[in-house]
């Protein structure tokens, strides 16, 4: 029969009662009631806490948020000066940078990189992760690598930019994937046990440079988590993803039959949607694919009244990340018009209408905590304490019920625990009245994929009853 958990005296999220009740799984979940245990049977005292399924965060990227962890983050530097100390400060060698924004710190070349660290490689990524910027020795190796053996890269040299001399100003656009394909892999191993320890037991990687093998590499270093991915057109058990830049856009034509022929091979689109063209180009071409419900615009950065009744009537499912809120709101308050701002990220407004959607984190560009992007939803409080736009604020259920959806059903119903259902759980240490109190402050007590324990709070073995 196997190895099993018996969870005693635990309560339920979808059922109205308060009742507690006992739960024993192995790899799916076996019984629910009142039970007694078994013989060599692990046994946790629930102590009246909330089972749920297992978290799973729609939209992040798994590489690049373990390489953010292992870069020189910036994102609350507040000067260039402070910024030019920080790097200085580094030990000596190639360094990778992360979370630069020109609103605090001004625009960014090669040349004024150069002036805070010219004797090694330095890149330096936008907090949108669109743009690399180089100093001038990364520039030298850039200019000397050979491309790889497995021919996927791009030429970094040829698609940099270039002042009116021609000459390269170290801005690189869309540059992931250069780099990917002659670094170092990144250890996803702390990620795996950091998304555990959030009850988080699956993710979608939402990198669109993912290839089939690319798939394959993340789903072999993840054991804490099931990893489903979208990518490009050999990824054919994932969504089909479409990046779109609103100042460099792929032909409409060849978009089109991209999309339409992920549709023949039964997968969905997934669009890449920040600003009001990029969502007007991909309406376009669902439309010219002849898509049906179900496709996803990922972000939903800025979707304005007659928008929001485009996507209802195609059926689209909106991913969004109202952490971006809580992580950069007062810039976007300085930034944004009052009308782009009453149109970004909504959330609330898309459930009225009749709009599956869903909170997730794009991290590393968004915060990975999903109990703090559950509050960020159902307050809008941005970093600077003001509340961004409180019509598109969601209840905690709302919040919370996005992470509950299934990975190939988003816009569907929640998962439950129940009977044969998979194993992938995650305990909290409280019940759900006292746990929407307080979203952001969620800690979960244990995780399990598949029966697996794969985290836990306690000091030693789970507590036994």
């Amino acid at each position: 029969m196997g190895v099993t958990t018996l969870i005693k005296n635990t309560r339920l999220y979808h059922t109205a009662s308060e009742q507690l009740v006992d739960v024993r799984f192995g790899e799916q979940v076996q019984a629910i009631g009142q039970l007694e245990p078994r013989d060599h049977e692990q046994v946790v005292d629930a102590g009246g806490g909330l089972l749920l399924p297992g978290l799973h965060d729609h939209h992040i990227h798994l590489t690049a948020t373990s390489a953010a962890r292992s870069s020189l983050d910036v994102r609350d530097v507040a000067s260039f000066d402070e910024f030019c100390t920080r790097l200085r400060e580094q030990p000596p060698g190639p360094l990778r940078v992360f979370g630069y924004h020109e609103s605090r710190l001004g625009e960014l070349d090669a040349a004024r990189l150069d002036a805070c660290v010219a004797d090694h490689p330095v890149r330096v990524q936008h907090s949108t992760g669109k743009l690399w910027v180089c100093n001038s020795k990364q520039l030298e190796e850039l200019a000397l690598a050979e491309p790889p053996a497995d021919g996927r890269s791009v030429n970094a040299m040829a698609d940099l930019e270039r002042d009116a001399h021609g000459q390269p100003t170290g801005r690189l656009f869309r540059g992931d994937q250069w780099f990917a394909t002659r670094g170092r892999a990144p250890d996803l191993g702390p990620l795996d046990a950091e998304l555990a320890s959030y009850g988080i037991t699956g993710v979608t990687d939402a990198s669109y440079t993912n290839d089939a093998a690319q798939a394959s590499w993340l789903k072999d270093q993840m054991r804490c988590v099931n990893v489903f991915v979208m990518g490009d057109a050999t990824v054919i058990d994932g969504p089909f993803k479409v990046m779109l830049d609103e100042d460099n856009l792929p032909e409409l034509d060849v978009c089109i039959q991209q999309v339409a022929a992920a549709l023949a091979a039964g997968r969905v689109a997934a669009f890449h949607c920040v600003s009001y063209v990029e969502l007007a180009f991909a309406l376009a071409v669902l439309d010219g694919a002849g898509a049906g419900p179900g496709q996803r615009i990922e972000h939903g950065g800025l979707i304005d009244a007659p928008m929001v009744a485009e996507l209802m009537a195609r059926g689209c499912v909106v991913v969004t990340q109202p952490g971006f809120i809580a992580d950069r709101g007062s810039r976007y308050r300085q930034t944004l018009t009052a009308a782009e701002t009453e149109d970004l990220y909504r959330f609330g407004s898309l459930l009225a209408a009749g709009i599956p959607t869903l909170a997730s984190s794009d991290a590393p560009y968004g915060p990975l905590n999903p109990w703090q992007i559950m509050a960020a939803g159902q307050t809008r409080l941005a970093d600077d304490g003001q509340v961004l736009n409180k019509v598109e604020c969601v209840t905690p259920e709302q919040a919370l019920h996005g992470f509950l959806a299934h990975p190939h059903d988003p816009g569907g119903a929640a998962r439950k625990v129940a009977i044969g259902e998979p194993a992938d759980l995650c305990l909290l240490t409280e019940d759900w009245p006292a746990a929407r109190r307080h979203l952001a402050e969620v800690r979960p007590d244990a995780s399990w994929l598949a029966g697996r324990q794969t985290y836990s709070s306690f000091d030693a073995e789970p507590r036994n009853a």
